[in-house]
């Protein structure tokens, strides 16, 4: 078996972590999430954007203490997960 071997070219896959398409992928995605917390009270969960310098971040956040006493109780960011695979 002959060797083998695998150069990675770190500022390209940078690149691409951080490229406008993933960073409005994963925006996509977190709002998924928080429209699933949010079935019952609106504003309650919020979508942020939080790129990085080295790859694209979004998070799903509570927005008000009702919001945080329920994420408490029920896990409900948790439980919201399945809705950014779609």
């Amino acid at each position: 078996m002959a060797n083998q071997s695998f150069v990675v070219n770190i500022a390209g896959f940078e690149a691409l972590r951080t490229s406008d398409k993933v960073q409005a992928d994963l925006e996509r995605r977190a709002g998924a999430v928080v429209e699933a917390c949010d079935s019952e009270n609106e504003g309650d969960y919020v979508a942020r954007p939080s790129p990085g310098s080295t790859r694209g971040r979004a998070v799903g956040i509570t927005a008000t203490q009702e919001a945080r006493v329920d994420n408490g109780l029920h896990n409900t960011l948790i439980r919201a997960m399945p809705a950014a695979r779609r």
